[in-house]
């Protein structure tokens, strides 16, 4: 159950990313313009930086929840993720 709401996690967190991206560029071009604050495009910065920090750790965290499933399930320890089985 954990692995299956780590990769939904992981999926909501790397389209957030994406959203994030298109706003940096978005904003980006605005302030090019002389249309929004330089601070503006720091922040968004700042909120990708932080997205990203955080799809690292789900993103680890569902790595080593699929090495205990597998475990659980009796696959070698060698086996680096369920998919490698699958």
């Amino acid at each position: 159950f954990s692995v299956l709401e780590k990769e939904k996690t992981l999926k909501v967190v790397q389209s957030s990313l994406e959203t994030l991206s298109q706003q940096i560029n978005s904003t980006q071009s605005l302030f090019d313009q002389g249309l929004a604050k330089e601070t503006d495009v720091l922040a968004l910065h700042v909120q990708w930086k932080e997205k990203k920090r955080i799809l690292i750790q789900v993103s680890n965290e569902l790595e080593r929840q699929k090495l205990v499933l597998g475990q659980l399930i009796g696959l070698p320890i060698h086996t680096r993720c369920l998919q490698d089985v699958m």
